[in-house]
């Protein structure tokens, strides 16, 4: 399977000059605020798979937005348990790891997207360590954001967000009723929507939670396609043509 695949019809991120070169080994400050200029073209979605098995049916859910989306969309397909690298922050934010050209890439892609959309399982209570030591390895300072104390309301844990204008689509699975997990305050969507994303900048539009996923009492191929349908009229529902505001700057990324 190809590092990155596509769906005919759709523009591909190629061809365009690189903003983010590769770091230097001890340059944690980089800012990287990755604008571009506000255009009327089509919106460029970058669709994340975060569960590592490529027959399950997280994966049937990735299909079917990706194949959903409008053909006026310039779509990337990121399938994390396809690719090749490490998803171990090693050193913690002391120090940078080897060059990786996933990691390297997820970075240009994240840097090219106006809108990301992410398909995960919740297992015990959050997301699956793959998807997770991928927001660890691709979200770092100097390219999502920087701590920025300068107010004297930030209480040390002010950002400075390198990725807004941004906005995602969250699709989650459960083996149960999704209320209850946000109920007893381990819910995976609301830690990646209102922590990991929003401290980067990006603005969560629109969140699917589906239950019962695996269950023997409500779980059946009628529920699954019904789900799959859900999924693919949000795909279709994504705007793809409206100008996007507060991202004037820099051209995109060479992904």
């Amino acid at each position: 399977m190809s590092e990155v695949e596509q769906r005919p019809g759709h523009g591909r991120a190629e061809g365009r000059e690189d903003v983010f070169p590769a770091p230097g080994a001890a340059d944690w400050s980089r800012a990287a605020d990755s604008v571009r200029p506000v255009d009327s073209g089509p919106t460029r979605v970058l669709v994340v798979l975060g569960h590592p098995d490529q027959e399950s049916f997280n994966r049937a859910l990735f299909d079917a937005y990706v194949s959903s989306l409008p053909l006026t969309c310039a779509v990337e397909p990121l399938p994390l348990g396809a690719l090749d690298f490490d998803p171990v922050l090693r050193f913690g934010y002391r120090r940078r790891m080897a060059p990786d050209p996933v990691i390297e890439r997820s970075q240009r892609l994240v840097a090219w997207a106006d809108h990301l959309t992410f398909i995960f399982p919740c297992w015990w209570g959050g997301m699956p360590a793959l998807l997770k030591g991928w927001f660890d390895r691709v979200l770092t300072p100097g390219f999502a954001y920087n701590e920025d104390n300068s107010s004297l309301l930030s209480l040390g844990f002010g950002f400075r967000q390198h990725l807004a204008g941004r906005s995602a689509t969250i699709i989650t699975t459960y083996d149960g009723p999704p209320w209850w997990f946000s109920l007893i305050g381990v819910s995976p969507t609301r830690l990646l929507k209102r922590q990991i994303l929003a401290n980067c900048g990006i603005r969560t539009t629109q969140t699917l939670q589906l239950g019962w996923i695996g269950s023997p009492k409500k779980d059946s191929p009628e529920r699954r396609a019904r789900l799959l349908a859900r999924v693919s009229q949000a795909a279709a529902a994504l705007d793809a043509g409206r100008p996007r505001a507060g991202r004037p700057g820099r051209p995109p990324a060479k992904v």
